[in-house]
């Protein structure tokens, strides 16, 4: 019995030994990434998936063997890793001093690559491939290239992404890839060689992100859609692309070279980014059925872009050029962005279904004829920031009903609101100053206008055709316009004929109106404040029982403070000398110097404000005019059939001319201007200013670039004077 016993306590330990050194053994292998550092060992884990890891321990700060390459299907083994997101190349020659796992890289087995001493490249690719996948490392290398013929003639590609972290395409890289319908090429991509997608025939869709300048020879005959954000689009790169549709430019693009894109007759929608500065001639010459012109950039050119079709434009260029826009008469949304500082001359004239147009507050000029005849234009807003507005800018706008102008505006220009049939209400804000010729003829619905105190000159024709709605303020027999502040600016009339006297008629007056006393034939006694700014033509035409103060043979009106203010007329015809006349004279009447033949110099003092029409008319031997800094408003035919008129000095704060101001002039040979607010065009009634071939025009440097010589400019050469009398002017003289 005791010899069983034994036996059996025998047999149960030979079975738990195995057992107690299979655990053993388990535990020790579960640790062998911790082995003690005083053990002398360490551990190197080679994991290539979660089912795949080999483990080999190792003397410490020796090298571990590099084992067999692991496989994987469709893809090749690049080498292994020292982390898990496999950045880091592990070199077999450095000695291990910690245990560590070591990861297996694989790349699309369809690639061949390639390296060199810092970088790695796509080299070749199975021809029967029809999607690869780039690595972006390669034996720990950044790959950076798709080097010369890579996929050429590999005809089963029918889209292709190059990666951003991709830098060059060589030569032929993509060549008669002729599959291949879409295209687009990362970020990175600086470089593209010759003839990289030459004979890819099929590419609908071509998308650039990259800086590269040149699109490889790219057929563009099925292309439809294009993206492209290097610096330059090539010259002619996509001309007569007839199927192209959309153009998108990124914000890197800096120029659009010539013919770009002429004659692309399928092109329906552009986006030009902010980056773009020039655009070539003709870039867009031709492509008819483009709807929406977007121009982020501060190009200052279309490039010849037809507006038969065109229906929105955005553009952040500084300047949008002359007539760009003429004629668009689909044109229905107009954004102009926050560089825009000038709308040319005419440019949306005749944009007959534009119906509401916004001018931000950077904008500072609107040109000449801007918005004329856009027949739909509902809605103008004007941004706080315009200080000019050109003549007729919204002529024959005939949907307008109203419109508010900023006090940024100095001056308004002849003709703004001409024919704007059914304009009910115009709103001048503080600030305004002056206003033109016929600004209102044939807005035959005019009820409201607001006129600011802020206006210092005006033309016998500014209040002119106005027609007959106007509703007036009323006092004492007579009718004013205003605005809230002051309800009596303009003093537009009396309607009571029989007054004896002006007493409070002109009280807080700043304007008196053409022909305003007209026919006052009883008025007497009439004075004028010294509030006025301005005296129009004719006021006191027929008012033949006006009592003038007088002096010097010439007749006055003024008040008690100045009974000298206003220059009726000088009935002494034979003086030569003015200047006593013209002591204490702010407003010289209309003909008040007519016909004084023995006048030969005429210095207008800093005193007087205007001189009004044919004031110094057949003054035949005037030869000499200078007229003072204060002066305003010169009237019409001002100096008409002054024929011996040889010089003439504008002072610094004269606004305007009236019209035909120097008619028959014929001996003008040179004009001295110190004023930038003076307008100087070629309108047939000014063209005497300028008639003379022989004349030449000084401007005071200063104010040169303030100037608005859009005449001078075109046909008069400019060059700096610096010595003698006209040291520190430009010289202006025909060409």
């Amino acid at each position: 019995m005791k010899k069983l016993i034994l036996t059996l306590i025998a047999c149960f330990a030979l079975v738990l030994v195995p057992v107690v050194a299979l655990f053993g053994c388990s535990k020790k292998k579960s640790d062998s990434n911790k082995l003690p550092e005083g053990e002398g060992k360490v551990a190197v884990t080679f994991f290539v998936d979660r089912d795949t890891k080999t483990v080999s321990v190792i003397d410490k700060n020796t090298t571990v063997k590099k084992p067999t390459s692991p496989r994987m299907k469709n893809y090749k083994f690049d080498g292994w890793y020292a982390n898990e997101e496999k950045t880091e190349y592990f070199n077999f020659k450095t000695p291990v001093t910690e245990s560590i796992t070591l990861y297996a890289r694989f790349y699309d087995g369809k690639l061949t690559m390639g390296e060199d001493e810092n970088h790695a490249y796509v080299s070749a690719c199975n021809s029967m491939a029809t999607s690869v996948t780039i690595p972006e490392l390669y034996h720990g290398k950044p790959t950076t290239e798709i080097s010369s013929n890579a996929f050429n003639s590999h005809s089963n590609f029918t889209e292709f992404v190059v990666p951003d972290f991709i830098t060059s395409i060589g030569w032929y890289a993509f060549s008669s890839c002729t599959g291949l319908k879409s295209i687009t090429i990362g970020s990175g991509v600086t470089s593209i060689g010759d003839g990289a997608f030459r004979g890819c025939t099929s590419i609908e869709t071509f998308e650039m992100l990259g800086s590269a300048d040149s699109i490889g020879g790219l057929p563009t005959d099925n292309l439809t859609t294009f993206v492209w954000n290097g610096s330059t689009v090539p010259s002619r790169a996509f001309y007569g692309a007839e199927l192209l549709t959309s153009v998108t430019l990124g914000d890197s693009v800096q120029s659009i070279g010539y013919e770009a894109f002429q004659d692309c007759t399928g092109l329906k929608s552009i986006t030009i980014g902010s980056g773009v500065t020039s655009i070539g001639t003709c870039a867009f010459y031709g492509c008819t059925a483009v709807e929406r012109f977007e121009m982020l950039g501060s190009a200052d050119s279309i490039g010849g872009l037809p507006t038969d079709n065109l229906t929105t434009f955005v553009w952040n260029g500084s300047t949008v050029p002359s007539r760009a826009f003429y004629g668009a008469e689909l044109l229905t949304s107009v954004t102009l962005g926050d560089k825009v500082k000038e709308l040319s001359y005419g440019a949306f004239s005749c944009c007959s279904s534009l119906k509401e147009i916004n001018i931000p507050n950077n904008v500072e000029i609107i040109g000449p004829f801007a918005f004329e005849s856009c027949i739909e234009l509902e809605t103008i807003t004007i941004g706080n920031s315009v200080k000019e507005i050109g003549e007729s800018a919204f002529s024959e706008c005939i949907s307008l009903t109203e419109i508010v102008i900023p006090g940024t505006v100095r001056h308004i220009a002849d003709s703004l609101f001409n024919e704007c049939s059914n304009l009910g209400s115009v709103t001048f804000e503080n600030g305004v100053e002056s206003i033109g010729r016929w600004p209102f003829a044939g807005c035959d619905n005019l009820v409201n206008v607001t006129l600011p105190e802020s206006i210092i000159a005006v033309t016998q024709s500014s209040f002119g055709l106005w027609g007959d709605n106007l509703s007036f303020n009323e006092r004492l027999g007579a009718k004013y316009l205003g605005c809230e502040a002051n309800p009596y600016v303009l003093l537009y009339s009396t309607t009571d004929k029989s007054i004896t006297n002006a007493d409070g008629i002109l009280n807080d007056v700043k304007i008196i109106g053409v022909n305003a006393f007209n026919d006052c034939k009883s008025l007497a006694t009439v004075s004028i404040p010294n509030s006025v700014n301005v005296i129009c033509e004719y006021v006191f035409n027929n008012c033949n029982s006006i009592v003038f103060n007088e002096r010097f043979g010439a007749k006055y009106l003024g008040n008690t403070e100045n009974p000298y203010l206003y220059l009726h007329s000088v009935e002494d015809k034979t003086i030569s000398d003015i200047s006593n006349i013209l002591s204490d004279v702010r407003f010289i009447g209309s003909s008040a110097f007519s016909n004084c033949t023995y006048i030969t110099t005429a210095v207008i003092p800093s005193s007087v404000f205007v001189i009004e029409n044919s004031a110094f008319s057949g003054c035949e031997q005037l030869h000499d005019v200078t007229i003072g800094d204060s002066m305003r408003n010169i009237g019409v035919a001002a100096f008409y059939e002054c024929v011996n008129l040889e010089k003439i000095t504008i002072g610094q704060s004269v606004l305007m001319f009236g019209g035909a101001t120097f008619h028959e002039c014929s001996a003008l040979q040179t004009i001295v201007i110190k004023s930038p607010e003076i307008y100087v065009k070629a309108e047939e009634s000014d063209s005497d200013l300028f008639r003379n071939q022989n004349i030449v025009v000084y401007v005071l440097s200063d104010i040169v670039n303030e100037f608005n010589s859009n005449y001078l400019e075109r046909w008069f050469d400019r060059e700096e004077v610096s010595d003698g009398e006209f040291a520190g002017y430009y010289m202006y003289s025909k060409r």
